[in-house]
C-alpha cells in the first residue's frame, strides 16, 4: 500500500548511472505496464501524485501533512481483521503475481 501527499513527486533518479534492480523494474513493470515503465525508466520525468495513483504507484493521494496518520489508520483498520485469513490473501496475491 502506498499513500501519498498532494504535493509528493516521485522520479528514477538517472542522474546516478545506476542501473536499476530486476525486482524493481519486475515491480514496476506489473504495476504501471510496459509503455509507462519505458517512459519512466528512459526519461526519469516526475511524476505528481495525480498521475502516480492514476497509475498504480500510490493507492491513495491524502492532504499534505497527513500521509503518516492516513497510514497509521489504515494499518489500525486492517488490524482489526482476522489476521489468518488477510495473510493467507495476501499470500495467495503474492504467488499470483511472481507467476
Amino acid at each position: 500500500m502506498r499513500i501519498v501527499e498532494e504535493n509528493a513527486v516521485m522520479a528514477i533518479d538517472r542522474k546516478l548511472n545506476i542501473s536499476k534492480s530486476k525486482i524493481f523494474l519486475k515491480r514496476l513493470l506489473k504495476t504501471v505496464g510496459y509503455s509507462r515503465t519505458m517512459d519512466l525508466l528512459l526519461t526519469g520525468r516526475d511524476v505528481n501524485s495525480k498521475e502516480a495513483f492514476e497509475c498504480g504507484l500510490a493507492n491513495r493521494v491524502v492532504a499534505c501533512g497527513s500521509s503518516v496518520g492516513q497510514a497509521v489508520n489504515m494499518a489500525f483498520n486492517i488490524g482489526k481483521f482476522p489476521q489468518q485469513s488477510i495473510n493467507y490473501d495476501r499470500s495467495i496475491i503474492h504467488k499470483i503475481i511472481s507467476e
